[in-house]
């Protein structure tokens, strides 16, 4: 991870400082983005006049992060955008917790990978397109020869 104002690498346990950057301020990217990670020495530099929040560990890495107090206080502690993306996608994951189901075809009872998922597996599923896409007259022609 980097620090946004002086694009240091920051090391595994270093703090980081979420600020709260006014919209009019461009940054070395030229982008005009509200909150940004910088290090320390960054934060003492520019942002020492923001008042900060207690140091909380990141929700997705464990790295101590310290919140600018100009905002309100966040759902979730993250240290970076990449961090903020699992945490959230980890919380989707959960949202999504899928329950047994039963075959279409078989009846057997199976944990579905999707959640659209009719068939236990492919055989099954196959099973029933034949099933399906079977001619009436070629079955109908089978039973008489029979």
């Amino acid at each position: 991870m980097q620090c946004a104002q002086c694009r240091r690498e920051l090391v595994q346990n270093e703090p980081v400082y979420r600020v709260c950057v006014c919209y009019g301020y461009a940054w070395p990217d030229n982008s005009y983005a509200v909150v940004r990670s910088v290090c320390a020495e960054c934060w003492s530099k520019h942002f020492a006049t923001q008042a900060a929040r207690a140091p909380g560990p990141c929700c997705a890495c464990g790295r101590p992060v310290i919140h600018s107090i100009r905002r309100r206080s966040p759902k979730h502690f993250v240290c970076s955008d990449e961090c903020r993306r699992a945490t959230y996608l980890a919380e989707a994951r959960k949202r999504r917790k899928l329950h047994k189901r039963n075959c279409d075809c078989c009846g057997s009872s199976f944990m579905p990978a999707r959640s659209d998922a009719r068939f236990c597996s492919p055989a099954c599923k196959q099973k029933a397109y034949r099933q399906r896409t079977r001619c009436p007259r070629t079955s109908a022609m089978a039973a008489e020869l029979n």
